[in-house]
C-alpha cells in the first residue's frame, strides 16, 4: 500500500516589476525571481502538566481577549495569612510645563536665579501587603475558613559556664 505524503513543492518564476515602463530606460533586467511555495497544514499542541494539588478545586475558563487571542485562565483558591500592611506616599516634584523644563535644562544658573523655574507637585499613596501563601495546603472542605495552629515547644536553654 502506497503511503500518501504531503510534500512541499517549490516553483520559481520570473515576473516583471509592477511599474510603468519608460521608453528611455532599459528594462531588460527588470525581472525578479519569485519562489512560490505550497504550504501544508500541521496540527499544533500546547500542553502544561499541573500537580493534582494545583488543580484541586479549580475553575478553568477559555476566553478570547481584545486582540482575538485565546486565553486559558485557571482560577484557584490559595490559603494565605496576612502578615503586614503598609501605606506610603510618594511625592514627586517636576517642572510645571515645557517652558519651565526648557529653562531648567538649558538656562545658565544666573538666568535661572533671575527667572526661577516653577514646579508642580503630585503625590500618590501606595499600599503594600505582605502575605504568607500556602499553595500546597489541601483541605477537605474548601468553602470553610480554617485556622492553622502552630505549636512551638520551648526547651530550656542551658549554658555551660566557665
Amino acid at each position: 500500500m502506497k503511503k500518501e505524503t504531503n510534500k512541499t513543492t517549490k516553483k520559481t518564476v520570473r515576473k516583471r516589476l509592477p511599474y510603468k515602463m519608460d521608453e528611455a530606460k532599459n528594462y531588460e533586467n527588470d525581472y525578479v525571481e519569485v519562489t512560490e511555495i505550497q504550504l501544508k497544514k500541521e496540527m499544533a499542541h500546547i500542553a502544561q502538566e499541573f500537580n493534582s494539588n494545583v488543580v484541586a478545586n479549580c475553575t478553568i475558563d477559555v476566553i478570547k481577549n481584545e486582540l482575538g487571542n485565546m486565553v486559558v485562565r485557571l482560577d484557584r483558591i490559595i490559603w494565605s495569612e496576612d502578615l503586614r500592611k503598609d501605606e506610603f506616599t510618594l511625592d514627586v516634584k517636576y517642572p510645571a510645563d515645557w517652558v519651565q523644563a526648557f529653562k531648567l535644562r538649558f538656562f545658565p544658573e544666573w538666568l535661572i536665579k533671575k527667572f526661577p523655574v516653577q514646579y508642580a507637585t503630585a503625590s500618590k499613596t501606595y499600599t503594600v501587603e505582605d502575605k504568607a501563601l500556602f499553595p500546597n495546603l489541601v483541605v477537605s472542605q474548601p468553602n470553610q475558613a480554617y485556622v492553622v495552629k502552630q505549636y512551638v515547644r520551648e526547651s530550656p536553654v542551658t549554658f555551660s559556664g566557665v
